[in-house]
Protein backbone atom coordinates (compact mmCIF):
# COMPACT_ATOMS: atom_id res chain seq x y z
CA UNK A 1 0.00 0.00 0.00
CA UNK A 2 1.56 3.35 -0.99
CA UNK A 3 2.17 5.94 1.72
CA UNK A 4 -0.03 8.99 1.60
CA UNK A 5 1.79 12.33 1.46
CA UNK A 6 1.85 14.31 4.64
CA UNK A 7 -0.29 17.45 4.70
CA UNK A 8 1.61 20.75 4.45
CA UNK A 9 2.83 22.16 7.74
CA UNK A 10 0.49 24.70 9.27
CA UNK A 11 0.72 26.91 12.32
CA UNK A 12 -0.57 24.92 15.21
CA UNK A 13 -1.40 26.49 18.56
CA UNK A 14 1.82 25.08 20.03
CA UNK A 15 3.87 26.74 17.23
CA UNK A 16 2.20 30.09 17.85
CA UNK A 17 2.92 29.93 21.59
CA UNK A 18 6.62 29.24 21.02
CA UNK A 19 6.99 32.06 18.49
CA UNK A 20 8.72 35.16 19.85
CA UNK A 21 6.26 38.06 20.40
CA UNK A 22 8.32 40.44 18.24
CA UNK A 23 8.41 37.93 15.39
CA UNK A 24 4.65 37.51 15.64
CA UNK A 25 4.20 41.31 15.59
CA UNK A 26 6.37 41.64 12.46
CA UNK A 27 4.45 38.87 10.73
CA UNK A 28 0.93 40.00 11.64
CA UNK A 29 1.14 43.82 11.80
CA UNK A 30 3.80 45.23 9.45
CA UNK A 31 2.05 48.62 9.13
CA UNK A 32 1.93 49.08 12.90
CA UNK A 33 5.61 48.22 13.13
CA UNK A 34 6.44 50.71 10.36
CA UNK A 35 4.55 53.50 12.12
CA UNK A 36 6.25 52.67 15.41
CA UNK A 37 9.70 52.80 13.79
CA UNK A 38 8.92 56.16 12.14
CA UNK A 39 7.64 57.69 15.39
CA UNK A 40 10.65 56.49 17.37
CA UNK A 41 13.04 57.77 14.68
CA UNK A 42 11.32 61.18 14.67
CA UNK A 43 11.50 61.44 18.46
CA UNK A 44 15.14 60.40 18.49
CA UNK A 45 16.16 62.86 15.78
CA UNK A 46 14.21 65.66 17.47
CA UNK A 47 15.92 64.98 20.79
CA UNK A 48 19.35 65.06 19.15
CA UNK A 49 18.52 68.32 17.36
CA UNK A 50 17.17 70.04 20.48
CA UNK A 51 20.20 68.98 22.50
CA UNK A 52 22.60 70.28 19.83
CA UNK A 53 20.75 73.58 19.28
CA UNK A 54 19.58 74.66 22.73
CA UNK A 55 20.23 78.38 22.33
CA UNK A 56 17.41 80.78 21.53
CA UNK A 57 17.18 82.82 18.36
CA UNK A 58 16.56 86.60 18.52
CA UNK A 59 12.94 86.03 17.48
CA UNK A 60 12.45 83.55 20.31
CA UNK A 61 13.96 85.98 22.77
CA UNK A 62 11.59 88.76 21.75
CA UNK A 63 8.41 86.73 21.63
CA UNK A 64 8.70 83.80 23.99
CA UNK A 65 10.99 85.10 26.71
CA UNK A 66 9.00 88.34 26.94
CA UNK A 67 5.82 86.28 27.43
CA UNK A 68 7.59 84.24 30.08
CA UNK A 69 8.39 87.38 32.08
CA UNK A 70 4.77 88.50 31.79
CA UNK A 71 3.39 85.04 32.62
CA UNK A 72 1.94 85.95 36.03
CA UNK A 73 -0.17 88.58 34.25
CA UNK A 74 -2.60 87.82 31.43
CA UNK A 75 -0.94 88.21 28.02
CA UNK A 76 -3.43 89.28 25.36
CA UNK A 77 -3.25 88.01 21.81
CA UNK A 78 -1.62 90.50 19.46
CA UNK A 79 0.07 92.47 22.24
CA UNK A 80 3.06 94.51 21.01
CA UNK A 81 6.49 93.57 22.30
Amino acid sequence: MPATPAPPAQDTPSDVRTEHPVARLVRTRPVLLSVLVLVLAALGLSAVHVQAHGELSPVDELQHIDYLYKAPAVVHSGEKV
